[in-house]
């Protein structure tokens, strides 16, 4: 479709064009959505359930940490702390532990820890993801996804009767193989809707803007759906494991058998000769292990060499893992600093995507009217306002507006505005490179994000995150998420400004001297990848 009917459809053409373009694509991105985060809350309650410690003992002023309570004995007069019951709103999260602080903080550093070294893992997934994606296709590495999922819900449910140690082991093992998985599921779905929208910037906006849309609501209704379960305080999560399981299978059976690919096929050179193009066809799909590390070391190190595309690569990786670091943890702090229940502390991720989807809808027209860089400059200097007042808000010594700062100026308007930041960050991307290296650069962006969580991630859940203290401390995490977001907002206007009237630094990475115009015109010379 060209570019100029693309700019003359209406609002209500273009939505229904992007319903037409991409129908499986947005019913595959919904399932995975709502699936994952279905399972998420519950997979947190499940890890809180087996942590173990001793029974606490009351201190000298006889009092209990939360999670039990002190009860005086009839004989000696001396007291005791003996756990609360699983609905009361101070419950520990697990029957072996009645010190609800220290389950928390332990399955947290557990958490931290497991992501961290699955991250590290998942660098190899993403080097032979990219090139995959763009040589054999996106349809085989997202089905591999599904798969996958089967294997770790199988994992799961044999870790239920497992002990401590060997919990922990296939925990790490089980998160490391899914985010190997789903590392390159990412820059897949977004090479598809590259495919599909090609040559029409404004619907490729509009396909991202609907991606994230229905990502979002997927993502609500998982929440929703999954407060019920938390909702009954399971002790063993043995027979929810089990149920997810099958649901997997049957998912990945399902789509196997409707979901087709998009990447453009190559006319062969011999059409007529049917052994000539059958062997092409054969030589081309033979892609090794080593080639396609090699291919997506190559669009990594020519994306970074690139001006603009380097620091911008940068600045999406801080703001992730800002938006990460603080959002991720937002259920505990609920449950800690504001003494919320388990099942009502999950509705902050519910309300969390609510927002996004409203911020992702309010994207598509900022985009269009403003350009996907100021709109997502706009998106980055709310979003720091809103969480530099929720990490203020201890400075007010009263409850109600410390609750109004983190549900309805952290969560509320600071969800809104960060989901104007994504499909700003994959219009952007996409619009600089042609179809054949949209899954490289996707990839690299990956690994950029990848080995910036590697070094810093840790610091939110083992140093910012600390639920045994009072005051402003306890908001320090959304303090320094806000301080980030700012930095990050200075640095894009300044990069934008500077490449203002300035043609993409391409020539110098073209090895046969002749001068490129673009990066979609000339990717080889931009990336060094021959794309014949």
């Amino acid at each position: 479709m060209g570019r100029e009917n693309g700019e003359s459809m209406s609002k209500r053409a273009r939505m229904k064009q992007v319903f037409k373009v991409m129908p499986l694509l947005l019913a595959y991105m919904a399932w995975c959505s709502w699936f994952n985060y279905f399972s998420g809350d519950p997979y947190n309650a499940f890890v809180e359930t087996m942590v173990e410690c001793p029974m606490p003992v009351p201190d000298a002023n006889g009092t209990c940490p939360t999670g039990s309570e002190y009860r005086k004995g009839l004989v000696t007069g001396g007291g005791t702390c003996v756990p609360v019951p699983r609905h009361d709103p101070d419950w520990s999260l697990s029957d072996k532990c009645a010190d609800k602080p220290l389950v928390i903080k332990k399955s947290t550093d557990l958490n931290g820890m497991n992501q961290w070294v699955g991250a590290g893992l998942s660098l190899s997934a993403v080097f032979l993801g990219g090139a995959t994606i763009d040589s054999i296709g996106r349809r085989p590495v997202m089905l591999m996804a599904l798969y996958i999922n089967v294997v770790v819900k199988a994992l799961l449910f044999a870790s239920c009767f497992m002990p401590w140690n060997y919990f922990v082991a296939t925990l790490f093992a089980q998160n490391a193989i899914v985010i190997m998985s789903l590392s390159p599921q990412t820059p897949a779905m977004n090479s598809m809707v590259g495919d599909l929208s090609r040559g029409d910037e404004a619907l490729r906006g509009e396909c991202y803007a609907w991606m994230e849309i229905v990502n979002h609501i997927a993502d609500v209704v998982a929440f929703l759906a999954g407060y019920p379960v938390l909702a009954l305080h399971l002790g063993n999560y043995q027979g929810f494991w089990f149920i997810l399981m099958s649901v997997a299978l049957i998912a990945a059976v399902v789509f196997t058998c409707v979901l087709k690919e998009t990447k453009p096929e190559r006319q062969a050179v011999d059409s007529e000769s049917g052994d000539d193009s059958t062997g092409a066809e054969t030589e081309e799909s033979g892609v090794t292990c080593c080639s396609a590390v090699a291919t997506s070391c190559g669009a990594f190190t020519s994306a970074v060499r690139d001006p603009y595309l380097g620091q911008f690569l940068v600045i999406w990786a801080l703001v992730s893992l800002a938006c990460q670091g603080s959002q991720g943890l937002a259920q505990q702090y609920a449950q800690t600093a504001l003494h919320v229940s388990q099942e009502n502390a999950s509705l902050c991720r519910a309300l969390w995507h609510v927002t996004l989807t409203v911020g992702s809808a309010l994207s598509a027209p900022l985009i269009r009217r403003f350009g996907a860089v100021y709109t997502m400059a706009l998106g980055l200097g709310l979003i720091s306002a809103a969480w530099a007042i929720c990490g203020f808000g201890p400075l007010i010594d009263v409850e109600e507006v410390q609750v109004f700062c983190f549900w309805v100026v952290a969560l509320g308007f600071g969800g809104v505005a960060y989901g104007m930041v994504t499909p700003c960050f994959n219009t952007i991307l996409t619009g600089r490179v042609s179809s054949d290296l949209m899954g490289k650069i996707f990839a690299a962006s990956i690994i950029v994000n990848t080995l910036v969580g590697l070094s810093a991630s840790p610091l939110w859940p083992w140093v910012l995150f600390d639920p045994f203290v009072k005051g402003l401390r306890t908001t320090l995490m959304w303090l320094v998420s806000a301080a980030i977001f700012f930095v990050m907002l200075v640095w894009l206007v300044i990069l934008e400004i500077c490449q203002e009237g300035r043609k993409p630094m391409i020539s110098e990475y073209d090895e046969t001297g002749s001068e490129a115009g673009s990066v979609a015109t000339n990717p080889e010379a931009m990336y060094g990848v021959s794309i014949e």
